[in-house]
């Protein structure tokens, strides 16, 4: 019964061999790389804004920049008052609603809500309340029911 049990756990391990390349670290560290060139530049670009805000879906190379923009509602095309629409990035067949969270922008400080949506909505790994003001940062995860993006936020100086 011993031997089995040893044999089964030397199956579950993963044995690096070092004969291929470890592609995902480089893939991690080129989108790093990236997201730190596009930040750079885009804030040069807009260097006269008093904040601005960027939404990185990783379907896209180029990300969302909003300038001076105190409330963004994001959704799908036909919510009422959605200014980011996520069916692009394919919002519908990942679970965000019509009208999912809204990020607004006050005393200096990003907020998001959930707006009560079906799928929920995490900021980096918690699930947050409805209605619930949660500060952003700078390299925060937004995850709209299954919809992954990236926050860039560069508040006034």
């Amino acid at each position: 019964m011993e031997e089995k049990s040893n044999i089964a756990s030397k199956q579950n391990k993963i044995v690096k061999t070092g004969m291929l390349p470890d592609i995902e670290a480089e893939i991690s560290s080129s989108r790093e790389l990236a997201y730190a060139s596009a930040v750079e530049d885009v804030t040069k670009k807009f260097n006269d804004a008093n904040h601005i805000l960027m939404v990185y879906f990783p379907q896209s190379s180029e990300p969302i920049v909003f300038t001076d923009t105190d409330l963004i509602v994001i959704g799908r095309t036909g919510g009422h008052g959605v200014t980011l629409d996520t069916n692009p990035f394919h919002g519908r067949e990942l679970g965000v609603s019509r009208v999912h969270a809204e990020i607004s922008y006050k005393n200096g400080v990003y907020y998001v809500r959930d707006l009560k949506s079906t799928n929920g909505t995490w900021l980096n790994s918690t699930r947050l309340a409805p209605l619930a003001h949660h500060p952003i940062n700078a390299g925060d995860q937004l995850r709209l029911g299954h919809c992954l993006t990236i926050l860039h936020v560069k508040k006034a100086t």
